[in-house]
């Protein structure tokens, strides 16, 4: 079984209109067209006008588009988000895992028993 949902739309003069003439009623959502903001009827010829979402910012909260990994990698785009297994992609090539470290230290001491031997710890 489907539901449908429908809401009255229009820009914000036409809704403007219609909550004068009495067409919005309380509680009756409605999208205004031209600035793409939700409006709710709050009395019999008023409404309650919910902006839409901003950006977000360093310092205000607000809508993020997620960056892919080829991104995150890329590194350019300031106005995308990051998530962790994007960011774990784009540093697992820079991760030095423990037991690569140690196998070339102990190639190190074979090549050099006093240990004075400076095994690469990047590849």
């Amino acid at each position: 079984m489907s539901v449908e949902i429908r809401l009255k739309r229009g820009t914000a003069a036409q809704i403007a209109q219609a909550a004068a003439q009495g067409k919005i009623v309380q509680g009756e959502p409605v999208y205004l067209t031209d600035t793409r903001a939700l409006v709710v009827g709050d009395s019999d010829n008023a409404y309650t006008t919910f902006p839409p979402p901003t950006p977000a910012t360093e310092i205000a909260s607000g809508i993020v588009q997620l960056a892919t990994p080829a991104e995150v990698v890329a590194g350019t785009d300031a106005t995308k988000a990051a998530t962790p297994a994007a960011v774990a992609a784009a540093i697992a090539p820079l991760v030095i895992h423990e037991e690569t470290t140690e196998a070339a230290a102990q190639a190190a001491s074979a090549d050099d028993p006093d240990g004075w031997y400076a095994a690469p710890i990047w590849s």
